[in-house]
């Protein structure tokens, strides 16, 4: 019964990656909209990898070498099954059933039982040099020079406004001074046909 339970948890975890994988690795044409990761390389290998481990076989066990043959099998949509009949016919012979699910062999992952393959990988990509966290750091470091880009544009974007600014105030101050000469000039002008009609009508 333990053992069926690890089993159970171990499809309800793989299944719930793998369909957060494909949902944000898949393009809708419906909606025309991507997933969030569609396209990336990193998200797209570990998929293939997921499938790799799932369908390769191992020679932990001579009874036993894939998963298939312990009761888990793969569908059509990527997700995995439990086959229970076949799962209570692969723990008939416990000792083959548990080197297939958890042997060691440390340098030869062919030998090594689909749980230990699993632990491994997941190991791998979740180390400080894994793929997940340097993809983490590729991300943030992009992040990180999208925000300085950001400034920059606004610092410029503010000298920009400034330099209008100063240009505005400075028409604006020519254009005042104009209007006070042209309103001296025509004072003039007027004060000019003022005497001019004056003197002509004497």
């Amino acid at each position: 019964a333990a053992i069926k339970q690890m089993v159970a948890r171990f499809v309800s975890a793989y299944n719930a990656l793998a369909g957060f994988v494909s949902q944000q690795t898949r393009y809708d044409a419906e909606t025309q909209r991507a997933g969030l990761f569609q396209g990336d390389s990193t998200v797209v290998a570990l998929q293939s990898q997921m499938r790799s481990l799932v369908g390769g076989a191992s020679l932990a066990s001579p009874a036993f070498q894939t998963l298939s043959s312990l009761g888990v099998e793969l569908q059509k949509d990527g997700s995995l099954q439990v086959n229970a009949a076949r799962l209570d016919t692969a723990l008939a012979d416990l000792p083959s059933a548990a080197a297939a699910f958890s042997a060691v062999a440390i340098g030869q992952p062919r030998l090594g039982g689909v749980a230990v393959r699993f632990k491994d990988w997941a190991d791998g990509l979740l180390d400080a040099t894994g793929a997940l966290p340097g993809r983490n750091k590729s991300l943030q470091a992009r992040i990180t020079a999208n925000q300085r880009d950001q400034q920059r544009i606004e610092q410029r974007i503010d000298r920009v406004e400034e330099r209008l600014r100063a240009q505005y105030s400075s028409l604006d101050g020519t254009v005042a001074r104009f209007n006070s000469l042209s309103s001296y000039v025509n004072q003039q002008l007027d004060a000019f046909r003022n005497f001019n009609s004056a003197t002509s009508s004497k």
